[in-house]
């Protein structure tokens, strides 16, 4: 009787899509006891619905004076004029939404567009604030020419709305997180990074059982869409933050039962159509191949990057690794694109989102590759000290070289300032593998297509740089790195580094100013005044920032790049660095073992 009660309580909530009161209680938890036979004709129901609560009462009522006093110094009730507004949401659809298509634009859009019923105010300042990404409007440009400042203000904006606890729906939460997790800026502060917001959203997600299927449930179709693609974008974003990073995967495959996507899950309407936002087949085909992607890299790290494993080559002198399995998975998904996917790396062929894809695919390529590269790993060398080219470096030079031919791709289409941030891990993997590459060759061929395939990212590095912090501090790394190396006698090591990195016009790229990108530039702090700028009455108070911002992300990204780092390390104590001066030159050092 009880069981029959429960059931249709909970199927009504998912009709009407009131996911505010609706929880996972787990297999192990006492109240899954209540659950417990509670089946009908669609399947068996693994949801709980809680008692009437805060949540239930509306905005103004769960927000006592004060708290709404300070989200309004904030600014958070406060827009940007309407044309900045659909500039932005526009930007963030066209650009972003690709990667994580999460939100239900059809329906977002029905609720923009109408004033008596409009969207979260959290959900609405996140896609703000992540379409300062991808846009550039010179009302909201600060000193330097960059969106930093917009971005930081929207940014702080949908983060205090979280804080105070604005909004109920758990979906609207989980997608608010990711969308801060893109574009975080908290200034030195390791639990405010990308890897934070990620992982309070995976949370809040298991929480409201989005890792279990939803196929037979009671809930509409077009919601039960909603959360598969919701789970795959949690899934990949787990993966790459952490691969970027160097963290643990925060979500186990195998606590999950989530089908795999099919096109039909990007329908965001029911009915045969015409649809207002039908799916492009092509950027459809680019995401389910990128979850297929995102799950040969859980083995691929699980099998070569995994602390036993690393244990294992420090402390064991063992064969080999063997990347059979890693490398025939990685030809597999190649062989299975579509069509539509095809890339053969010429400019003719570019596309901006099949490149992401391609990108990502030489970058694990070159991973499995590049163990003989590291210190743990190097094939023994000939007495002469002759760096010896294997067939394992051949592959993760070719991979880099790769990589080094779809940015210019990007470059060539001006579509590099618009990457997003997993490429900085990318470019930078492939930027070591060429640094180490130059040091090997011998024909002049050889050494100027690898000079050119450095110069092309380490312009991409820096045109990234603008909008990812991530990317300027990768990119001082690489200054000292260079400038290390010409600090030692060997001549054609220096010309081909200065040749490489030198742009034209400007003096070599490796100068003690040059270095300076290691040191913080001091922060301007925002008053309550500046920080509710964006509202429509007074859009361009925003301020100036001087000079470059303070990177924020600085200790997480050199600490998470480990295996990058671990290689520069070596570069500088092969360029004449012993551990003393390296430790007393930077604080870099000390950061890899924090």
């Amino acid at each position: 009787m009880f069981s029959t009660l429960l059931a249709e309580s909970i199927s009504n909530h998912l009709r009407a899509r009131d996911f505010s009161r609706l929880v996972f209680p787990g297999r192990t938890g006492a109240l899954s006891l209540l659950a417990e036979g509670s089946n009908d004709e669609k399947g068996e129901i693994i949801h709980f619905e809680l008692p009437d609560s805060e949540t239930s009462k509306g905005l103004l009522d769960r927000l006592d004076p004060i708290e709404f006093g300070i989200l309004a110094q904030y600014g958070a009730f406060s827009l940007p004029p309407q044309d900045i507004c659909d500039t932005l949401i526009k930007g963030y659809f066209e650009q972003i939404h690709p990667l994580l298509p999460m939100i239900n634009r059809t329906q977002f859009m029905r609720d923009y567009e109408n004033p008596s019923n409009p969207p979260s105010i959290l959900l609405l300042q996140a896609i703000l604030a992540a379409g300062t990404l991808v846009c550039q409007i010179p009302d909201l440009l600060d000193s330097n020419g960059t969106m930093d400042h917009s971005r930081r203000v929207l940014y702080k904006r949908a983060k205090s709305l979280y804080d105070a606890g604005c909004e109920t729906d758990k979906i609207t939460i989980v997608q608010a997180m990711l969308l801060m997790s893109c574009c975080c800026s908290e200034p030195a502060s390791i639990s405010k990074d990308m890897f934070y917001w990620t992982k309070l959203a995976i949370s809040v997600a298991q929480g409201l059982g989005l890792h279990r299927s939803v196929e037979n449930s009671h809930m509409r179709l077009v919601d039960r869409r909603l959360w598969k693609r919701l789970w795959w974008v949690l899934f990949t974003r787990d993966r790459v933050v952490s691969i970027s990073l160097g963290r643990p995967f925060l979500i186990d495959k195998g606590d999950s039962d989530v089908e795999p996507l099919s096109p039909s899950d990007f329908l965001e309407e029911e009915g045969p159509g015409p649809y207002r936002y039908p799916p492009d087949s092509t950027l459809v085909q680019f995401f389910i191949r990128y979850t297929s992607l995102s799950e040969i890299a859980t083995f691929i790290i699980e099998e070569h990057f995994s602390v036993s494993v690393e244990h294992s080559r420090r402390t064991v002198k063992s064969a080999p690794p063997d990347i059979t399995r890693s490398e025939l998975a990685l030809r597999l998904w190649l062989k299975n694109l579509p069509p539509e996917l095809d890339y053969d790396y010429s400019y003719s062929q570019h596309t901006f989102w099949t490149g992401i894809l391609y990108a990502q695919f030489n970058c694990l390529h070159c991973l499995i590759h590049r163990w003989d590269l590291s210190p743990h790993g190097k094939t023994e060398q000939p007495k002469d000290q002759t760096i010896l080219i294997t067939p394992n470096r051949q592959i993760a030079f070719e991979t880099a070289h790769n990589i080094a031919k779809i940015t210019e791709n990007l470059s060539r289409t001006d579509e590099i300032s618009k990457l997003p941030s997993i490429m900085v891990h990318v470019l930078f993997t492939a930027l070591i593998a060429i640094l180490y590459e130059l040091q090997t060759l011998i024909t002049d061929k050889e050494i100027a297509e690898a000079q050119r395939a450095l110069d092309v990212l380490v312009k991409g590095l820096r045109t990234v740089s603008t909008t990812w912090g991530t990317a300027r501090t990768l990119l001082g790394v690489f200054m000292y790195v260079a400038r290390s190396l010409f600090k030692q006698d060997d001549s054609s090591i220096k010309a081909r580094l200065n040749s490489a990195v030198q742009s034209p016009g400007e003096t070599v790229i490796i100068s003690d100013e040059q270095a300076q990108l290691f040191e913080p530039e001091p922060e301007q702090q925002l008053s309550p005044d500046e920080s509710s700028g964006l509202s429509s009455d007074n859009v361009h108070n925003f301020g100036s920032l001087a000079g470059i911002d303070q990177d924020i992300e600085r200790a997480e990204s050199i600490t998470g790049s480990r295996q990058n780092i671990d290689m520069l390390c070596q570069l500088i104590l092969a360029a004449g660095k012993n551990k003393n001066e390296l430790d007393g030159a930077t604080g870099t050092a000390c950061l890899v073992d924090t």
